[in-house]
């Protein structure tokens, strides 16, 4: 079986929002709501374990709810920090897990294509993905632009990470211990295709 562990504890902070970033609209839909919508559209996703704020638990569950996000196992209250997050998401996650994905909440713009076309590369070791960045980055210090970031073997991450075949328990710790900032650092020292 395969689920997704979708960390949501953010509050928004560095945004200057008074609301966590992941209820803000996107259109007339919270991005958290259209981040989900677009992750249950994968059809080997078979659930999907979200960690929120815990003063955001019940409201996020009737949001949910009310707004028929499929797939959803549970919502649980996220941690001091993003790794924490996705641990108590994990601890949620079925016994029958074979493979985990984790996004971001705040990422509504993954497809369930790119989110097959990851779990299939990643058959018998971890995969992510890499899309090449197109807009022009800029590299900024206090305040002034210092120089036009080289795009050339740039990649933005739309996927936060994946890890595969969870029932050898070495990769099982070695996926809780990486969980989340870490995974995309690590996923890209595996060997692989």
């Amino acid at each position: 079986m395969t689920y997704a562990i979708v960390p949501a504890g953010g509050l928004g902070a560095r945004m200057g929002s008074r609301r966590p970033k992941q209820y803000l609209r996107l259109r007339s839909v919270p991005i958290l709501v259209a981040t989900l919508r677009a992750l249950a559209g994968a059809r080997s996703l078979d659930g999907i374990v979200v960690a929120v704020p815990s003063a955001h638990v019940e409201a996020t569950r009737r949001l949910l709810a009310r707004r028929r996000v499929p797939k959803i196992l549970d919502v649980v209250a996220g941690g001091a920090d993003r790794q924490e997050s996705v641990w108590r998401a994990l601890l949620r996650i079925p016994e029958d897990a074979r493979s985990i994905v984790v996004h971001d909440a705040v990422r509504p713009f993954i497809t369930a294509a790119l989110v097959e076309r990851v779990l299939a590369a990643a058959a018998g070791g971890a995969a992510t993905c890499g899309v090449p960045v197109r807009e022009t980055v800029k590299r900024v210090r206090e305040g002034a632009v210092e120089a036009t970031v080289d795009r050339i073997g740039a990649e933005r991450h739309p996927l936060s990470g994946i890890a595969k075949e969870l029932g050898s328990a070495a990769v099982f710790m070695s996926f809780v211990l990486l969980a989340a900032s870490w995974a995309l650092l690590m996923l890209d020292r595996l060997p692989g295709p």
